[in-house]
């Protein structure tokens, strides 16, 4: 616990922890005169019935923890709080020795402007240029604890002491597009992963993304394999690729309206998203197609309905391939899926490519009629322990 860390690690100089239902008495903790950085993160449920001395997120608690930490310099603070512990001004007291202070504070909050007014004050907003921000019961430090993954539209916090909205868009990595109104206000220059759930000319949004920097793409609905064509031009970095299909797509006649594209040799994983209840690649030319469009993958997994017969043509399109996962359905015949369970490696009896290969292939039953099966290839056949 806290108090065993403070008292045996008497010399520590940084803590990152986590505490669950921990007790708000330091009355018994020792000083930590070297510690200089802190991370904290309150995880409980039962502060709610719990008295206000008691609370570790309050501001009595934590003034009297600070005074253990006399060189603290570096302090980061999340969970769920006291409304005592909202205070600007007081923090102004605690915290004017901090260099950097972040803190995500969950509550609810009555007279929202009133608190953020504390909040405003020359120390906070010019002295240490530290903004906050309250939206869906978090008061937050700007940018710390900004989502970084966000759908547009998306929806500034109504309540803020930024200086700028481009405080709340410069940090996110995650970026999700639901439909054609382009808001190009701001521009993001940090996004790694894009989610498309259109089907959309990459070119025209290069004006509010940096596509060079997108690593992964992730796709919705079958109309949204009409644009990959455009990837190697405007995202020359994407190396993992997610195709997610609603129940009733089947994307056979999609693949052949691209059958004429140059493949794209950049991607290393492909990820077919559909539903447990049924295929959406559907045949050999299917799965040969997309083989023949991502020709440089090493992972694969495939949550859709596969069958088994499916297995040996997905392994033997891949040439590369090193890992690969299947959502099974099994057959009605009950001596064939015992068999299965007790022999995985008859899953991919088809596969020539794998027939003196080494592989290691193992399946979990989820249910009487389905499973997930996992197959681990060449020099990945190590991490198959793990």
């Amino acid at each position: 616990d806290l108090e065993n860390i403070f008292t045996r690690a008497p010399q520590l100089k940084s803590l990152n922890i986590q505490l669950k239902n921990a007790n708000g008495n330091f009355e018994s903790f020792p000083v930590l005169p070297q510690l200089t950085s802190l991370v904290l993160k309150i995880d409980d449920e039962n502060n709610s019935f719990v008295s206000t001395d008691n609370w570790i997120l309050s501001m009595n608690t934590f003034e009297f923890f600070l005074s253990k930490l006399p060189r603290l310099r570096h302090l980061v603070l999340n969970g769920q709080a006291h409304v005592s512990i909202i205070d600007g001004r007081r923090w102004e007291i605690l915290a004017i020795d901090l260099v950097t202070f972040n803190f995500n504070f969950k509550l609810e909050i009555n007279q929202i402007e009133q608190i953020l007014e504390t909040f405003r004050t020359p120390f906070w907003i010019e002295r240490k240029r530290w903004f906050v921000a309250y939206m869906h019961g978090r008061l937050f430090s700007v940018p710390h604890f900004v989502d970084r993954c966000i759908t547009l539209p998306f929806h500034l916090p109504v309540h803020s002491t930024a200086p700028n909205d481009g405080l709340f868009y410069e940090h996110v990595d995650n970026l999700a597009l639901r439909n054609a109104e382009i808001d190009g206000i701001h521009r993001f220059t940090h996004v790694t992963t894009l989610r498309l759930e259109l089907a959309i000319q990459l070119t025209t949004i290069q004006t509010m993304i940096d596509l060079s920097r997108v690593r992964e793409l992730i796709l919705y609905g079958r109309e949204s394999l009409s644009i990959i064509w455009q990837i190697p031009i405007v995202m020359p970095r994407v190396d993992k690729i997610s195709l997610y299909f609603v129940m009733s797509e089947n994307i056979s006649n999609d693949l052949r309206r691209i059958r004429d594209m140059q493949p794209i040799k950049q991607v290393r994983t492909l990820q077919i998203i559909g539903s447990e209840y049924m295929s959406h690649v559907r045949n050999m030319s299917s799965i040969k197609e997309l083989c023949r469009i991502f020709t440089h993958v090493k992972k694969l997994h495939v949550f859709d309905q596969t069958s088994i017969r499916h297995i040996g043509c997905w392994i033997d399109g891949f040439k590369y391939l090193s890992n690969a996962s299947f959502y099974l359905s099994f057959s009605m015949n009950e001596t064939i899926n015992h068999q299965l369970m007790r022999k995985p490696n008859m899953l991919v009896n088809s596969s020539y490519s794998l027939a003196n290969g080494t592989f290691v292939c193992r399946i979990i039953g989820l249910s009487e009629r389905k499973a997930y099966c996992s197959i681990w290839i060449g020099d990945q056949v190590s991490l198959s322990q793990y």
